[in-house]
């Protein structure tokens, strides 16, 4: 037993220690971010009017419930093999983040490819829409991506309103809404869905794709699987 708590405390202080040499970021960015580890240790922004470029093989650990917000354009594109990562610092509820938000007058034609975004939290109003992603009168394009373990009173892994957005070849796992839409909660968008896998997430109603009062929304080629609604329309 003293053997397995040691090897515990051994692995806790190790990551504290590779952590700590880490650089760390908040408030305004702009230009090139990466490649890297990068410690978040308040919000993050992306001004009005500027641009930020997250390189691939870069990975953002979160310390705490902060957000990457983007009022201006966001190109995050990693590779297949040198991915973009935003995760959690420490396995604790305390460092779980609140993922990217799009917010109404950025740029219409931001990218995200080959992000995984890891256990996001957005449950208390007004930050209660879209676990790992908001994008809300804004334009994005969403590929080869992965929401994990992501959190929301509406759109566990992403929600999209008056967006015009599409989002192909990614993977919905394991979010969660409390309300609805446990994968995707869209409203009011021109949302294209495509080739993308929508398995194991939980929601008191529609744990799957929830498209309310879409008239341009087009989803095919997608597998929604073992998904659980604690209501109905699972």
């Amino acid at each position: 037993m003293r053997k397995i708590i040691f090897a515990a405390l051994a692995g806790v202080l190790m990551g504290a220690g590779a952590a700590a040499g880490q650089p760390t970021i908040s408030g305004p960015l702009t230009g090139n971010l990466g490649p890297g580890v990068f410690i978040v240790v308040g919000d993050c922004q992306v001004p009005a009017g500027q641009a930020l470029t997250i390189q691939p093989g870069t990975e953002l650990l979160f310390s705490g419930h902060y957000f990457l917000k983007v009022d201006g354009h966001l190109s995050a594109v990693g590779t297949a093999a040198d991915s973009i990562i935003l995760r959690r610092q420490f396995p604790t509820n305390e460092c779980r983040h609140g993922g990217i938000h799009l917010n109404p007058g950025s740029s219409d034609s931001s990218q995200l490819a080959y992000v995984h975004i890891d256990h996001a939290n957005n449950v208390d109003f007004p930050d209660c829409f879209g676990g790992g992603l908001l994008c809300w009168d804004a334009g994005v394009s969403v590929s080869h991506c992965t929401f994990s373990h992501c959190r929301a009173q509406y759109g566990g892994g992403a929600y999209f309103i008056g967006a015009q957005a599409s989002v192909t070849d990614c993977a919905f796992r394991e979010n969660e809404a409390v309300a609805r839409g446990g994968c995707i909660y869209t409203i009011q968008s021109s949302l294209y869905l495509a080739r993308s896998t929508f398995l194991y997430n939980v929601a008191d109603l529609v744990p799957g794709v929830e498209i309310y009062d879409n008239p341009d929304c087009i989803m095919e080629y997608c597998e929604v699987a073992h998904n659980t609604a604690t209501s109905v329309a699972g």
